[in-house]
């Protein structure tokens, strides 16, 4: 992958890029999680591409993901029975969260992120396999999160780095979700900004309908040996250029649903419209190539290219 960069602070803007996106991972070590080292740097955990890095909530281990896509913070059912986090007396009903369902608030604990204390209180309660606790909207707008995606790694930055400019236009989708103003094959589509996402980019039967996009398919095979998740209701297929501010990717891969095939769960491809509005997901397979910084608080987010 060849780049060429003109800027290198979360500050600058402009420039020429040109990357060329590729289907195969480079193969690197799998860095263990840990404390922050003398940068404030936290390595993502073992076997994860997803922003996700290992905490401690009452003396249990678990994950934490950061999900810019989800509008409360959430903790799972079973991670919060193993670390005695009692549901607290009320509940809550969000329309992105488990299809608007009735959901218990815990009571309040403290985690530590990024080597400080942090107390939380009214986390969703939902089922989630695997992750322990999302960090969501409630939490990343009083943050201003680095995630470094070739070096499976983030930060958290002092508040004060809110001010900067970003350099991708951001604004609020049906629920609020952020969404980045992207061109693919020279045709401008809103994206939602889902930091959670470990696959390619999503988008909607209607966006590929009406601009015509077919392009080559990407076999299932493909995808799971670049470390990528496969959905059972997509086909993939390879498009010319995905634009994203200063970036031009080559070659990107994207998904979009197919009638007939089963559908996958959660906001699968058939729902993109219905759960976020817009024209699709910003996919992993896009973000890999980037440090990204965000400021949800301000609306700011800032792409570069190592």
């Amino acid at each position: 992958m060849s780049v060429q960069t003109e800027a290198r602070s979360p500050a600058a803007r402009g420039g020429g890029f040109r990357l060329l996106a590729f289907i195969v991972f480079a193969h690197s070590t799998l860095l263990v999680a840990q404390q922050p080292d003398e940068a404030a740097w936290m390595p993502f955990a073992e076997d994860e591409n997803r922003p996700a890095v290992e905490i401690v909530i009452n003396g249990k281990k678990t994950l934490a993901l950061i999900d810019t896509s989800i509008s409360a913070n959430a903790i799972s059912y079973q991670f919060a029975r193993e670390a005695g986090i009692a549901p607290g007396p009320r509940s809550l009903s969000l329309p992105d969260i488990q299809d608007g369902a009735q959901l218990p608030l815990s009571s309040t604990f403290t985690l530590e992120l990024g080597g400080n204390p942090v107390e939380l209180d009214n986390a969703v309660m939902i089922p989630a396999e695997g992750i322990g606790l999302i960090v969501g909207r409630p939490l990343l707008n009083a943050l201003v999160v680095q995630i470094d995606y070739p070096n499976r790694r983030l930060r958290f930055l002092p508040p004060d780095m809110a001010g900067f400019k970003g350099n991708v236009k951001l604004r609020r989708g049906r629920f609020n979700q952020p969404m980045v103003i992207a061109q693919i094959n020279g045709k401008r589509v809103w994206m939602n900004f889902d930091t959670s996402s470990d696959s390619v980019s999503l988008l909607t039967d209607r966006i590929v309908s009406k601009h015509g996009w077919q392009g080559e398919e990407i076999s299932a095979e493909a995808l799971q040996a670049a470390g990528l998740s496969v959905r059972r209701d997509v086909r993939t297929m390879r498009l010319d250029e995905l634009e994203l501010g200063p970036f031009k990717i080559e070659g990107v891969v994207a998904a979009a649903p197919v009638e007939g095939r089963e559908r996958s769960t959660g906001y699968g491809a058939h729902r993109i419209g219905e759960k976020f509005g817009g024209d699709g997901i910003l996919g992993f397979e896009v973000m890999r190539n980037f440090l990204v910084t965000i400021a949800l608080g301000t609306d700011n987010v800032h792409f570069y290219a190592e």
